[in-house]
């Protein structure tokens, strides 16, 4: 399935792996309205607040590649998998390598994990009217 189609399955799952507004409450004492937007928001400020830092930027550049920088630190905001094993078995189940994919085209997919998850959060954020960066 190609992954600009709005319905590919890796926007439920960011969806999914983003903390409920319930659980933002809890664990960070913020009140969030209980809407995709506005969660949206809180992990946009959060990696605003933790790593969009001048420093940063340099090393890193601005954008989708900092931002997947900063998911490499795991932050707690936002679950995203990051054992191989894990990514590869999502890989699989969205039909982006085949499931008997060559150990080339799986290293592949986790080698790119990051910066794709970037890029597709940036696109949930623009289709919810979040400015992300």
């Amino acid at each position: 399935m190609n992954t600009n189609n709005s319905k590919h399955p890796v926007y439920q799952f960011l969806t999914d792996s983003i903390k409920t507004a319930e659980d933002i409450k809890n664990e960070y004492g913020v009140e969030v309205a209980d809407t995709l937007a506005a969660r949206l928001q809180f992990v946009v400020d959060t990696f605003r607040k933790e790593y969009d830092h001048e420093y940063n930027r340099i090393h890193y550049g601005n954008g989708s590649r900092l931002f997947a920088q900063w998911l490499m630190g795991i932050p707690s905001v936002i679950h995203i998998p990051f054992y191989y094993h894990e990514i590869i078995k999502l890989a699989k189940e969205w039909g982006s390598i085949p499931q008997n994919a060559t150990e080339r085209q799986e290293d592949k997919i986790c080698e790119n994990w990051y910066n794709f998850i970037s890029v597709k959060f940036h696109t949930l954020c623009k289709r919810n009217g979040v400015t992300a960066w």
